[in-house]
């Protein structure tokens, strides 16, 4: 599968460890994945990379986990 057709994915947690040995699976198994610790940068990164999926923590500070949903899908 060639970089272009790979689906997108962003993984969102405060913690950095998780997000981004999420991240670095899933770019192991074929996919575009990115990780991001918090919802402003996950906002940022979405509006450019465009997820087809998102795995967002639902327990971080100054931004909950689903505010961050309700706001990625407005974004879409």
């Amino acid at each position: 599968m060639d970089s272009l057709n790979r689906p997108r994915v962003l993984c969102v947690d405060d913690n950095r460890d998780v997000a981004d040995s999420a991240a670095e699976l899933l770019c192991l198994v074929g996919f575009d994945a990115r990780a991001t610790y918090d919802g402003v940068s996950a906002l940022l990164c979405a509006r450019g990379f465009l997820p087809d999926v998102c795995f967002l923590d639902l327990n971080m500070p100054m931004m909950e986990g689903d505010e961050l949903a309700v706001r990625l899908r407005e974004q879409a």
